[in-house]
C-alpha cells in the first residue's frame, strides 16, 4: 500500500506493468481478477500503527548498485518516508546483496531489481519453492523475506504432486489459491513485470517463439524454449541408488521433452558455507543422488536416450547433476544443475 508502483514503472520509461501478485500474467496460476493491495499511504500508515509502530521505525533497504536500481530504491525510500519509515539505502554489488539476503540478520529489506526471479520453466511451482517456501528460508537460500508458512508449504507439495494431465485445471486453481494466500501473508511487495521486445528481420523464418532470447522472456523464462516441457521431474523424486524395483516417475513418449531438477552431488549435505568438519561428517549413503526414473514408451533393452537439446542451468547450491547414460560436471556454482532433454 505504501509503494507507488506507477512511479517505479515511469523510472524505467514505462517498460513494465505494475504487479499485484507474485506470478506474472503469462504464468499458469495467475489470478486475473485479483486486484491486490492498492496504493494508499494513509491506509498503510494506519496498518503500521495497528502493528505497534505509530511513529514508524528505521531500517535498511538493500539494492543492486547498477542503474536503474538505485533510482528505483530512492523512490521506495520516499514512499516509506511518507508513512514514517526511515530506510537507509545500501547500494551494493549483486553478489553482496544476494549474500546478505541469504542471512537471517543482514538485509531487512531488499529491492530485487536486476536479480528478480525469472522462471526456469513455465509452472507456478518454480516461483514457490525456491523463493517463497520454507526450503528457501535457510542460510544461503533465496527466500530473502524468510517467509515460511508450513501450512502453505504442505499445500504446495500436495499441489505439485498432481501430475495427472487430467488434473491440470484443478492443479492450476490450487496454485492460484496458494499465491493469493501468500499475498495475505505479505512477505513481498510485487512491484512490476518487465516488458521486453525482440525485433527480427522479415528474412527470418519460423515461429516467433524461437526468436526470443530465453534470458529476456518477460518474467516467464523457460529453459524449454518454444517446445516447452512435456514433463518435469522434480528434485524430490531422487534416489540414492538405481534399479528396476524403483517405479517410474513419469512415462514419456519419443520426441517429448523432459525437464529434470537435480540435487547436488552431496545430496544437500554441503553448502557454500560448509567446512572441512562438514566433509568429515558427510554420509556417503546420501551422495550422488539420481533423479527419476522415467519410462520411455517403445524403448527396447540396450537402447538409450539421445539428447537433441541439452541445457544446464544453475538453480541453488551444488556442483553437478547426473542421470543414467549422461553426466555433467563443472566448477562449483550457486545452484543444483538442471537438465532439459528431448527424448
Amino acid at each position: 500500500m505504501a509503494i507507488n508502483k506507477d512511479r517505479a514503472v515511469r523510472i524505467i520509461n514505462g517498460r513494465a506493468v505494475p504487479a499485484n501478485q507474485p506470478l506474472p500474467p503469462t504464468m499458469p496460476g495467475y489470478a486475473p481478477d485479483y486486484e491486490g493491495h492498492p496504493f494508499d499511504p494513509d491506509a498503510a500508515k494506519a496498518l503500521l500503527a495497528e502493528a505497534g509502530f505509530p511513529d514508524g521505525f528505521d531500517t535498511e533497504l538493500f539494492a543492486y548498485n547498477t542503474d536503474p536500481n538505485p533510482r528505483i530504491a530512492q523512490s521506495f525510500q520516499q514512499d516509506l518516508a511518507a508513512i514514517g519509515i526511515t530506510a537507509e539505502i545500501r547500494n551494493l554489488a549483486q553478489a553482496n546483496v544476494i549474500a546478505a539476503g541469504g542471512e537471517p540478520d543482514q538485509a531487512p529489506m531488499i529491492w530485487s531489481g536486476g536479480m528478480a526471479w525469472i522462471a526456469d520453466f513455465p509452472d507456478p511451482s518454480n516461483f514457490y519453492g525456491p523463493i517463497l517456501g520454507c526450503d528457501g528460508a535457510v542460510q544461503g537460500g533465496w527466500t530473502w523475506s524468510w517467509h515460511c508458512n508450513e501450512e502453505l508449504d504442505a499445500k504446495a507439495v500436495a499441489t505439485d504432486a498432481m501430475t495427472d494431465p487430467a488434473m491440470a485445471t484443478e492443479r492450476e486453481a490450487k496454485w492460484r489459491e496458494i499465491y493469493l494466500a501468500i499475498m495475505e501473508d505479505a512477505p513481498w511487495v510485487p512491484v512490476f513485470n518487465e516488458q521486453r521486445y525482440t525485433m527480427r528481420s522479415a528474412k527470418c523464418g519460423g515461429p516467433n517463439e524461437i526468436l526470443v532470447d530465453p534470458s529476456t522472456f518477460p518474467s516467464t523464462t523457460t529453459m524449454c524454449s518454444a517446445t516447452m516441457c512435456n514433463h518435469t521431474i522434480h528434485g524430490r523424486h531422487h534416489h540414492f541408488g538405481w534399479g528396476h524395483s524403483i517405479p517410474p516417475t513419469a512415462t514419456v513418449a519419443p520426441g517429448e521433452s523432459v525437464f529434470f531438477e537435480c540435487l547436488d552431488s552431496s545430496g544437500g549435505q554441503l553448502s557454500a558455507n560448509s567446512t572441512t568438519t562438514d566433509l568429515d561428517a558427510l554420509s556417503f549413503d546420501k551422495i550422488n543422488p539420481v533423479t527419476g526414473p522415467i519410462h520411455v514408451d517403445g524403448a527396447e533393452p540396450g537402447e538409450y536416450p539421445e539428447s537433441a537439446d541439452r541445457r544446464i542451468h544453475p538453480l541453488r547450491l551444488g556442483v553437478d547433476g547426473q542421470y543414467p547414460g549422461l553426466w555433467t560436471s563443472g566448477r562449483p556454482v550457486r545452484g543444483p544443475r538442471a537438465q532439459h532433454l528431448v527424448l
